[in-house]
């Protein structure tokens, strides 16, 4: 059961990689991000509840961070993740808008939630645009490198890809679909599919419907998830 909760909580982390625009900087240096998420597997139903800060600057190169931590709660286990911390530099060349990143996976979370062990990553999202911006690819990729937990076990690093293809559906709606893969050292793997749909009233915030479901799994639990993203320019 512990196993299944921390492949549960891992994929919840990499269902968050990918999104419209996701190599774009915001309108605003600080962007609030909250992100609540269902997801199941295998009977068990986990709700999370994710709070990033997001900073960006600079017009064609910049730097860009951001912290992340959640509070999840299923039927066994309730309590805080591990505290994710990145930093990187970003550049626009044209229509095309790239952020690469290295990140740190604190294990300061609850116990039964925290991995208890530290992580790194490396990672990289990107965008192009079409010349009036009405639609675009974005293609995510992260490394972890996973550390040994307090008993001295270390789980294979892994690899998470993404592909999406998004569009302009009128002046408030914009939608992308897509598939994002999960493959660790050890020849596990995990292929999902997933579908957008963004909610633009104005510049201030913005609001997403964010469905995933499993095509491909190797030794991964299949999971199926839908999440509500709220999104608020400070």
């Amino acid at each position: 059961m512990k196993k299944l909760l921390f492949a549960l909580m891992l994929l919840y982390s990499a269902a968050n990689a990918d999104d419209i625009f996701k190599g774009v900087r915001g309108p605003t240096k600080v962007q609030a991000d909250e992100r609540v998420m269902l997801s199941g597997s295998n009977g068990v139903e986990t709700l999370a509840n994710t709070l990033l800060l997001k900073y960006w600057d600079g017009k064609e190169l910049g730097l860009f961070g951001y912290g992340a931590m959640s509070y999840k709660s299923n039927k066994n286990v309730s309590g805080f993740s591990d505290l994710t911390l990145a930093a990187g530099p970003r550049f626009t060349i044209g229509n095309f808008n790239s952020i690469d990143y290295a990140a740190v996976v604190l294990p300061i979370g609850s116990e039964g939630i925290s991995n208890e062990r530290t992580d790194m990553k490396i990672g990289s999202f990107n965008t192009m645009l079409s010349q009036d911006n009405s639609y675009g690819i974005d293609a995510v990729v992260e490394y972890t490198i996973t550390g040994a937990n307090n008993k001295g076990a270390n789980l294979p690093n892994e690899l998470y890809s993404s592909l999406m293809i998004e569009g302009k559906l009128d002046d408030n709606l914009r939608a992308a679909a897509g598939m994002t893969r999960l493959d660790k050292d050890d020849g596990k793997n995990l292929v999902n599919v997933r579908a957008i749909l963004r909610y633009i009233p104005g510049k201030t915030w913005h609001a997403e419907l964010v469905l995933d479901k499993t095509l491909h799994s190797f030794s991964i639990p299949q999971t199926t998830n839908a999440a509500i993203f709220v999104r608020y320019n400070l």
